[in-house]
């Protein structure tokens, strides 16, 4: 049964300029593959260089060392999701101001230039995922911000940066201290609570005092 060229492309599913492509194909190399016109092409990630061992190297280099100007240690949180610590990036900053400070850095001939920020972006994110910009909402307590706002501000001189920065590292031990010791009274309280739960009940609505032997745990915030 006869078709017409429309109804032949639709049960194909293809388009014109596709049939067109294929035909023309078949009449100039005969029947065999075709081949995209991208394959052995490095990818490029929309920018005009090829990512290579050098250009990710150079990008890897500054992040660590503009972390280790205007970084601080992370205070503890989120820190399950990555097994490095954290430097935390001032909430003031951006990717784009990284960027665009990686980019005046660098010498007006290199190549390095013609990085975009994308591709910056996507490196930065498999490169140095433990370098990370804090939220404008981190919570932090007073000394945690007393220290930061030290290191910030007011560390004129490298061996006062560094003494401040030992301060905040030995508060942040101690932190983590107290933070363990909370988490394990909490846990004890759940269980506890679950214990009584489970093996006591209660008639009436109301308990003598002291009639359970069991830990309950009280947070004021």
């Amino acid at each position: 049964m006869p078709l017409c060229q429309k109804t032949y492309l639709n049960m194909l599913g293809i388009g014109r300029t596709h049939f067109e492509n294929v035909r023309n194909h078949l009449a100039t190399n005969g029947i065999i593959p075709r081949v995209h016109g991208n394959i052995k092409r490095m990818p490029r990630w929309r920018t005009k260089i090829t990512i290579d061992i050098t250009v990710a190297t150079a990008v890897k280099n500054f992040l660590e060392n503009y972390a280790e100007i205007h970084g601080l240690p992370s205070p503890g949180r989120n820190v399950n999701r990555i097994i490095q610590s954290l430097t935390l990036l001032p909430a003031e900053t951006s990717y784009k101001s990284v960027y665009r400070d990686f980019i005046a850095g660098l010498e007006n001939d290199s190549t390095l230039k013609l990085l975009k920020y994308d591709a910056f972006r996507k490196l930065w994110h498999q490169l140095a995922p433990y370098i990370q910009i804090m939220s404008p909402r981190t919570d932090l307590c007073d000394t945690c911000q007393h220290f930061r706002n030290g290191l910030q501000y007011n560390a004129r001189k490298e061996e006062e940066a560094k003494d401040l920065l030992k301060k905040f590292k030995e508060h942040l031990v101690k932190a983590k201290l107290e933070r363990n010791y909370y988490n394990r009274n909490t846990k004890l309280a759940e269980r506890q609570r679950k214990l009584v739960d489970d093996n006591y009940s209660v008639t009436g609505g109301k308990a003598d005092y002291c009639s359970v032997d069991a830990t309950a745990h009280y947070s004021y915030d």
